[in-house]
């Protein structure tokens, strides 16, 4: 019953996802699917999306070598989803739909992140031909989408351009949050989701896992977030920035300061 309850305080869409959800990346007209991925590693095969010259992983990355259950700052560590075991039920079914966690340490696999404007490539725990994505590069994302006109359309009816995230967002899963204050718009994230992910990129709400705090597992069902390799400008190191969405904002936001203790998804670029 415990963990039943669990469950449901943070939020029951995680659940229910993963025991109704399918493939499906349904919402607007996308960009075709290229060819799939398979790692060598484990066999786990990934759709991949092209977006302009950049080509992504459509799926956040499974590599699981081994499961932990504590936080470090200084030596990897790889979570299954609110610490459900891999290899029972459950556990494989977080892994399969929402992708494995990793600390800095384990994303990077001990190489130091980049400086800003470093050009060095870190294949980290990315497939051989693949890479973790620097900040840079993330911009190209953002860049992609606001050229092409993908941003999403305000309540006024016009193109807000700085409304990124719905294009990268999927289109299910997602919830406000019940402290929301201001009105829901068009623009969030969470709202009117069939109008999300308009390049394919699937970015699904599995929050993270946190270093310190009461709480373990954080913005379940109200934000996405994957690693970046570029250490922060601003709060130097101990700190990567990486890259969030949230149900309740417009911006694809590249640079928010994470500890690099924190469990957080990984997407892959291809070198």
């Amino acid at each position: 019953m415990n963990r039943i309850l669990r469950y449901v305080a943070l939020g029951l869409c995680v659940v229910l996802c993963a025991t109704s959800c399918n493939d499906d990346t349904s919402g607007p007209e996308q960009p075709p699917l290229g060819d799939t991925l398979i790692d060598a590693r484990d066999g786990n095969e990934y759709k991949i999306v092209q977006l302009g010259d950049q080509v992504w992983m459509a799926e956040n990355l499974r590599y699981l070598p081994e499961q932990h259950f504590d936080v470090s700052t200084k030596s990897p560590r790889y979570y299954v989803m609110l610490d459900n075991i891999a290899g029972e039920e459950l556990g494989d079914e977080f892994l399969k739909m929402y992708g494995a966690y990793y600390n800095l340490p384990a994303a990077l696999q001990g190489e130091t992140p980049l400086a800003v404007g470093e050009s060095r490539v870190i294949r980290g725990v990315c497939p051989e031909g693949w890479h973790i994505p620097a900040q840079e590069e993330w911009d190209r994302l953002a860049a992609y989408v606001r050229d092409n006109g993908l941003a999403a359309v305000g309540s006024d009816g016009v193109v807000d351009e700085t409304a990124l995230a719905k294009a990268l967002a999927a289109p299910q899963m997602w919830m406000l949050p019940p402290d929301t204050e201001e009105e829901p718009q068009p623009t969030w994230v969470g709202v009117d989701m069939e109008k999300n992910n308009a390049t394919g990129f699937n970015g699904m709400p599995v929050g993270f896992r946190a270093v310190a705090g009461d709480e373990a597992w954080m913005h379940l069902c109200y934000s996405a977030g994957w690693w970046s390799a570029t250490q922060s400008a601003g709060m130097g190191e101990g700190f990567v920035y990486a890259v969030r969405l949230w149900s309740d904002y417009p911006l694809f936001v590249t640079n928010s300061d994470f500890s690099v203790g924190v469990g957080l998804p990984v997407r892959c670029l291809k070198d």
